[in-house]
């Protein structure tokens, strides 16, 4: 099983790598693949790693409230995205 998980912090503040660095934390139990910047496709086990995905997320927006964040629903096939250059660097994690 698959979803998307994509952010954006709203203003360029000092805080900006720690807030992107708090939420990579909060991924770092799954594997994952960049396709894009702040987009993520996580690889996960059961529909109880969403909500616990959101729940950090959430958490994090409550410190940082400029924090943004998208979840996509779960899907459980492979998709057919077309990414046109892939990132050359940490584009991929296992957990």
């Amino acid at each position: 099983m698959h979803f998307i998980v994509s952010w954006e912090i709203s203003s360029e503040s000092s805080n900006s790598e720690k807030i992107n660095q708090t939420l990579l934390q909060q991924i770092s139990d799954y594997e994952w693949i960049r396709l894009l910047g702040n987009f993520y496709i996580l690889d996960i086990n059961c529909e109880c790693d969403w909500v616990r995905v959101q729940q950090r997320f959430l958490l994090v927006s409550e410190k940082f409230p400029e924090v943004n964040f998208l979840l996509s629903p779960i899907y459980n096939c492979d998709s057919n995205f077309f990414v046109y250059r892939m990132p050359e660097n940490g584009y991929h994690s296992c957990s």
